[in-house]
């Protein structure tokens, strides 16, 4: 995917780490499947809808890694589609990845550019459908295209269009990550729920909506009160990379028991639910060991165990 061209002052270079490629993948989902063109799927309502183009902007990229250091490429603009979600963000002098941040839309700072001053392989540039309304609305910072059954027969029938515009709509997304490391790269998934991001919305009856207000900002009011992006159910580590020894849990009541047993270079756990949100953390130093978190709401969870610089050493799955 093409990127727009990053500072120099953009990369700080970490002398102590190796260089590594690490690679983002925002793959659509609806239902937590793969969302494919022009397939009927379903809303959150249980409205059948079909998808032409589902496509939107990622910016001001923050890698936070090696401890809590902030590899800042907030000069970076991408633009995510259904056939094209991967992020590709080049060598990076990092090793542990904990979390990233990053905004959805085009930041106010290049939102009302001229848009001709690009090279028409840049997101930035002009794109089909078109992404850009003008110098004073600036960009779309989402884009839905499709179709909607009005009246219940399992056709998609009625035109939808959701293009969301505005300064004030940008948003931005903090969350811890669950890399997958092999020797050569680090890829990071993050599911993109378009069912959850059109919460709100009958797609058999919205109709077109072009604006700053209204429908448009509501569906991007999503992404900070929807699970709008998440970590896949099956994201890890490279199970070989993994160490050696045990860890299990068991629910009791409001809160799970972690137990782990010969786990060498322990030093720190963490708890996340899907959206990369910690729910504990604390140090766990023993060899072997026991922690008991309270966890009341029903999901999936992923439990770390840590060394000292951060690497995952174990880790296992939690379905409450």
């Amino acid at each position: 995917m093409k990127k727009v061209l990053v500072l120099a002052g953009a990369f700080v270079s970490f002398f102590s780490m190796a260089q590594t490629d690490v690679v983002l993948h925002f793959p659509p989902k609806v239902g937590g499947n793969d969302l494919v063109q022009n397939t009927i799927v379903q809303s959150l309502g249980g409205v059948d809808m079909s998808i032409d183009y589902f496509n939107y902007y990622i910016s001001n990229v923050h890698i936070i890694h090696d401890g809590g250091q902030d590899l800042n490429l907030s000069d970076t603009v991408f633009i995510v589609k259904i056939e094209d979600h991967t992020l590709d963000l080049g060598m990076l002098d990092v090793t542990n990845i904990e979390s990233i941040d990053f905004g959805v839309g085009v930041p106010q700072s290049v939102n009302h550019a001229d848009i001709s001053q690009y090279t028409e392989d840049n997101p930035l540039s002009w794109q089909s459908p078109s992404m850009h309304w003008g110098w004073s609305s600036g960009y779309k910072l989402l884009l839905v295209n499709g179709f909607g059954d009005s009246n219940n027969d399992g056709t998609p029938d009625e035109l939808m269009q959701i293009h969301s515009l505005g300064d004030a709509n940008y948003k931005y997304v903090s969350m811890a990550v669950i890399p997958t490391v092999s020797a050569t790269n680090i890829t990071i998934v993050i599911n993109c729920n378009l069912d959850e991001w059109l919460f709100g919305v009958d797609p058999g009856s919205v109709g077109v909506h072009h604006s700053t207000t209204g429908v448009n900002a509501s569906v991007m009011n999503n992404v900070d009160n929807r699970p709008v992006f998440t970590l896949p159910g099956n994201a890890s580590l490279d199970n070989s990379l993994e160490a050696s020894g045990t860890v299990t849990y068991a629910i009791n009541g409001e809160s799970i028991s972690f137990n782990w047993k010969d786990v060498q270079n322990v030093d720190n756990f963490r708890l996340i639910d899907l959206t990369g949100k910690e729910i504990d953390a604390g140090k766990a130093s023993e060899f072997t060991g026991t922690h008991s978190s309270e966890v009341m709401t029903s999901g999936s969870y992923f439990f770390y165990l840590l060394d000292s610089n951060g690497s995952i050493i174990k880790h296992i799955q939690v379905i409450r």
